[in-house]
């Protein structure tokens, strides 16, 4: 469904219904020519070549820190995650965060509750199938009007800017034709939505495409982050051994870059882990677009080939494929970030925490740089995690994973321990 029969089946056919108010024809709900369209627009911003401006990412990170109680205090980690990757990707997207985790904005604060809700009504009417006309479609309606009046008034702001900046630009070559006047205004633009209407003057396409990567930059990010301490909390081992490889390599306070970060060995396999455990795309639903057999799933035993008619749902999921003993062995329920020494080649088909093939989450490299380094960022600036919720995990199923009950921590200021 990933890779060899990939055209046989059809993603907007269960995506575009559930969630084409918020996600209208992007990257996420179109097919064919369409979504190649979409996806040549993108692909540029979120290739392993494209520079994540760190300067950026770590004004962020310095304001998710400050958010962290210093006195060991309760806090829910995971919706500090959440605002922090909403206000990391608002500002590569748009040049200007919402700064969710410092801003008193109504507005601002608005804008990404909205999204939240509206995420968790399109989870919802996605797993009904050809049922979600059932399910809340007019409060969907009323929460894209939202989502899309913020989204829309950064578009006109970055239109607004670049029609100025090219009224700038012809005016200083009349004036001067003698010195390289375009010097000072590059074509590409730091921030996606400028360099978008650069090469598009199709506003809905812009808006729609951007609504995609909003969810795909902030989300997997935030899940997997949440998850990481989640686990990492409960087992005081692994917390020592990550400190030793981050203090070792960086010290408490000398910043690394995002590729030395994402060369530590164990931090790698702890995330690795988290991702195996729980996938930010538990599940994923396609539609046959024709009377097709799969090699696997029928006969009594299910090792005989399946006839899947056209037109039928059939959805995968990467939370049991991660679980597979066969694939990870006898305790694959068990959180073991060491079984990675003897996973390194493992076929990407057992392990598709982002998706696989062709459709493969375009925000990937995107949600693993950002990740990484604040993960590294905080356990230079933190000496201990502890758990402190003993509620047993439950998942919450919107469009990616997360804990139902959120993830409580308490963590030990590196300050407090001198």
């Amino acid at each position: 469904m990933h890779q060899s029969q990939f055209k046989d089946f059809n993603v907007s056919a269960s995506r575009y219904g559930p969630m084409k108010e918020v996600l209208g024809q992007g990257i996420f709900t179109t097919e064919g020519h369409a979504w190649k369209l979409n996806r040549g627009l993108l692909r540029p911003y979120f290739s392993k070549g494209h520079v994540l401006s760190i300067d950026k990412v770590e004004h962020h990170v310095d304001n998710l820190i400050a958010q962290i109680p210093k006195d060991a205090s309760p806090v829910n980690f995971q919706k500090l995650a959440f605002d922090f990757t909403m206000d990391v990707i608002t500002e590569f997207l748009f040049g200007r965060s919402v700064n969710t985790l410092s801003s008193t904005d109504p507005a601002l604060q608005k804008f990404a509750d909205t999204l939240d809700s509206a995420e968790d009504l399109m989870g919802q009417r996605a797993r009904c199938g050809f049922f979600y006309p059932l399910v809340k479609t007019r409060s969907l309606k009323k929460k894209a009007k939202v989502i899309h009046e913020f989204v829309d008034s950064c578009i006109q702001d970055a239109a607004t800017a670049l029609a100025e900046n090219n009224l700038a630009k012809n005016h200083d070559s009349k004036r001067d034709t003698t010195e390289n006047a375009t010097d000072n205004f590059p074509t590409q633009r730091e921030d996606v939505v400028s360099d978008l209407l650069t090469r598009t003057s199709d506003f809905k396409q812009i808006r729609d495409n951007l609504m995609a990567l909003i969810i795909a930059g902030r989300d997997t990010s935030a899940a997997s982050m949440s998850m990481f301490f989640y686990e990492v909390s409960r087992q005081p081992a692994i917390w020592d051994k990550l400190q030793q490889e981050v203090i070792s390599n960086f010290g408490t306070e000398n910043r690394p870059d995002v590729s030395e970060a994402r060369r530590l060995k164990y931090l790698r396999q702890v995330y690795d882990e988290t991702l195996r455990m729980y996938p930010p795309l538990a599940w994923n639903p396609r539609v046959a677009v024709d009377d097709i057999c799969l090699p696997t799933g029928g006969g009594p035993t299910g090792d005989e080939p399946l006839l899947v008619r056209k037109g039928t749902l059939v959805a995968f999921s990467a939370w049991a494929l991660h679980r597979d003993k066969e694939t990870f062995g006898p305790d694959a329920e068990t959180f073991v970030p060491e079984r990675w020494d003897k996973l390194s080649g493992l076929d990407w088909s057992h392990f598709i925490p982002f998706g696989g093939g062709p459709r493969r989450c375009i925000g990937q490299e995107f949600a693993l740089n950002v990740a990484t380094f604040t993960i590294v960022r905080l356990l230079q600036k933190f000496s201990g995690v502890k758990n402190v919720d003993p509620t047993p995990f439950q998942e919450d199923l919107g469009i990616t994973l997360a804990s139902e009950h959120g993830v409580h921590l308490a963590f030990t200021s590196r300050e407090d321990r001198k």
